[in-house]
């Protein structure tokens, strides 16, 4: 799933929006995307004054597991 370009907006995407576990957030600006499903990567390039939200409802992970996704940065300040 790829959100790209959004500007002052909310963007909600969920469990059936990400059927390979893959989200791109690219060059969004003043904005708010919430990921509401189980991600294995995510990355966000190129955006500023951004929030991401990543929730899932799923059992909780035995004490000392891996986290479920990476999140992987690159911002433009």
């Amino acid at each position: 799933m790829d959100v790209q370009g959004v500007v002052k907006s909310t963007v909600v995407r969920g469990e059936d929006d990400f059927p390979d576990g893959l989200l791109r957030i690219t060059d969004c600006h003043d904005c708010v995307v919430y990921a509401l499903s189980p991600l294995q990567y995510a990355t966000v390039a190129g955006c500023s004054d951004c929030t991401v939200v990543r929730r899932a409802a799923r059992a909780p992970r035995p004490a000392g597991a891996l986290p479920d996704a990476r999140l992987s940065a690159s911002l433009l300040f």
